[in-house]
């Protein structure tokens, strides 16, 4: 979510420090959930309701969290407490409108939806990219921001970006964002933090690195730390 946020912010062309902010915001967004019992988190099935208004409040104990470290920015609390609010005042935990939500919220609000629809969960297997593209669209102009989720979508391309591939030589990349050629795209790798633009095998020209046909996925625990390992660096 964090990746494909600041991606979304980078081709909007955002400001870097309201970049970081989004970042910070993303990364943080469901710290709340530490406080959120694992028997609902971790439930297989659909949560009774009782169930599903424990874990509403996930945003709001993120809050707390939050506002006991003295090095968080206020902004970056508003945010979090803020990413499942509903343009159409149908969210939680404050029922907020359009005009009420931050900016950064209503971005992370749609790249927390993708990403939630494209990974595998206790309570449901994870959607093909092009059904959870389908539903954003379906869901744009009342739960999401219109302007952002056409943004998301344009974003996108074949390759979606935040999802681990691997190269024709075995490279682990993360992909970034559509690069300046047709069909080829901006990574980075997660053993070195190399920046690459890196073609699809249908678009390569020569016997260059590709994209491994087949070989897109979710990020894993393990592709995590890589990028917390560059991050930290």
């Amino acid at each position: 979510t964090t990746v494909l946020s600041m991606s979304l912010a980078s081709a909007l062309k955002w400001d870097s420090r309201e970049t970081l902010k989004l970042g910070l915001s993303a990364l943080l967004s469901d710290v709340g959930k530490v406080m959120i019992p694992s028997s609902i988190l971790n439930k297989e099935g659909a949560l009774t309701s009782a169930e599903y208004a424990v874990i509403r409040v996930h945003p709001l104990e993120g809050r707390k969290l939050l506002q006991q470290l003295s090095d968080v920015d206020a902004s970056v609390i508003d945010i979090v407490v803020s990413h499942h609010e509903r343009i159409d005042g149908q969210g939680y935990p404050q029922g907020l409108t359009a005009d009420q939500i931050p900016l950064s919220a209503k971005l992370i609000a749609i790249t927390d939806a993708f990403d939630a629809m494209t990974s595998e969960r206790a309570y449901a297997s994870a959607r093909s990219i092009d059904d959870a593209m389908k539903i954003l669209v379906q869901c744009k102009g009342e739960q999401f921001d219109e302007s952002l989720t056409d943004a998301f979508l344009a974003l996108l391309g074949n390759v979606p970006s935040g999802l681990h591939v691997k190269s024709s030589s075995g490279r682990a990349l993360l992909i970034l964002e559509p690069g300046r050629s047709l069909g080829s795209y901006r990574a980075i790798s997660l053993s070195d933090g190399l920046e690459l633009e890196i073609p699809t095998k249908d678009a390569v020209s020569s016997q260059s690195e590709y994209i491994a046909p087949d070989s897109i996925e979710a990020m894993n625990e393990s592709h995590i730390q890589q990028l917390n390992a560059l991050i930290t660096a």
